[in-house]
């Protein structure tokens, strides 16, 4: 039974690949971020990649094509969905380490879309919430506060750049203040806050 006012948005797409300055070996974990009012009703909300070798070339590139598949429902776009990515390689030792984190914003429109998104070192994060990196393992650091963090003014050390794919459908949502004829409602006044909501994400858990 349909709520009044609900809407629906479906993701399908993927990680292609990373291209990095310092790292020899990569496998991404991944997760999505939305608000309380958000819930996913198919698909996966996280997931792992497969372990990756970088190229053995000037582009240090990491290819994954790892696949990305969810819907999402909800009443309201505040707190519309982030992909959060965490990069991991192996030390010295072959230990897994983890190395950087990035956040991607859904795309707002239907369709195909290619994004580039910077993935950021650990050191900087840890600067900004002033822990000790001696002290503190940089395995506990939720990547579900990185929304909040990369919202911040500031400057990151960064470990490279991720390459996504991602096709956008929705139902039942219009961001462009043209009248929904089915359901006979106009959503223009909503674009503002909409808007904002990308601006100040709220958590999920």
């Amino acid at each position: 039974m349909s709520v009044e006012g609900e809407f629906f948005l479906s993701i399908t797409g993927s990680i292609e690949h990373g291209d990095f300055y310092d790292v020899n070996n990569a496998y991404c974990k991944y997760g999505f971020h939305f608000g309380p009012e958000w819930s996913v009703i198919a698909g996966i909300e996280e997931g792992l990649t497969q372990m990756c070798k970088c190229s053995n070339d000037p582009r240090n590139l990491a290819v994954w094509n790892f696949p990305l598949e969810v819907t999402f429902k909800s009443t309201n776009p505040h707190g519309w969905p982030q992909l959060i990515i965490s990069v991991y390689g192996l030390d010295t030792f072959g230990h897994d380490v983890i190395r950087g984190y990035g956040v991607c914003h859904l795309p707002l429109e239907t369709g195909h879309h290619e994004k580039r998104y910077w993935i950021t070192t650990l050191e900087r994060l840890f600067n900004i919430l002033q822990c000790d990196t001696n002290t503190v393992a940089t395995s506990h650091l939720s990547p579900q506060i990185c929304p909040f963090i990369f919202t911040a003014k500031n400057n990151y050390q960064l470990l490279g750049l991720l390459e996504f794919r991602i096709g956008t459908l929705s139902q039942n949502i219009d961001i462009s203040g043209k009248f929904d004829t089915a359901r006979k409602t106009h959503v223009s006044k909503t674009y503002p806050s909409f808007i904002m909501s990308l601006m100040c994400p709220t958590s999920n858990v």
